[in-house]
């Protein structure tokens, strides 16, 4: 009985550490998406930084300029955060890192950058290895090497030219994080 008792504490616990973690993440993130509708990229239109494509996939709809922050927050929970396991992080810090890397670019191209930065296989698939190796580096030592691998990435986009100094400022911020 007590042994039952324990387990379900225990699995209390992870739950509202892993909801903390989340609501730090999607609150970090959304202050750099923000509010307005976003259609600096051509006819790719985005609110909260959730494009038509992922409303799409998210309820089937495309009329982003109906977002809500509740409806983009939970966009970033389902697709972003559950889908690939960020919950598994230990550092707060660190889920941010690397849901930021997902949630503004290709996921699995954000994902195989990752792995190269930590030095693990390139798969486009965010193992359970990858976030213990990242668990295990901390937040400082992962930044530093996630931070060069990102904006390495980054320069590598047709878009570098219009929105390097953004995408500077970004990483830059990132490494700041309390």
């Amino acid at each position: 009985m007590l042994k039952k008792l324990l387990v379900i504490l225990f699995a209390i616990s992870q739950m509202a550490f892993a909801n903390t973690n989340f609501e730090y993440s999607v609150s970090k993130l959304l202050v750099f998406e923000g509010e307005k509708l976003d259609k600096s990229i051509g006819n790719i239109h985005s609110k909260y930084g959730v494009t038509r494509p992922t409303l799409k996939r998210y309820n089937g709809r495309t009329d982003i300029e109906n977002l809500t922050e509740f409806q983009a927050k939970d966009i970033i929970y389902k697709l972003y955060w559950l889908e690939f396991g960020l919950d598994r992080f230990i550092d707060k810090r660190s889920a941010l890192l690397v849901l930021d890397f997902l949630y503004n670019s290709n996921p699995t191209n954000a994902t195989k950058q990752i792995q190269k930065a930590i030095g693990n296989s390139a798969t486009g698939s965010l193992s359970i290895s990858d976030v213990a190796k990242i668990n295990y580096m901390g937040y400082k030592e992962f930044y530093k090497v996630y931070s060069k691998q990102r904006l390495d990435y980054m320069k590598s986009l047709k878009v570098w030219g219009q929105f390097k100094n953004g995408f500077k400022n970004r990483v830059n911020e990132l490494g700041d994080l309390q």
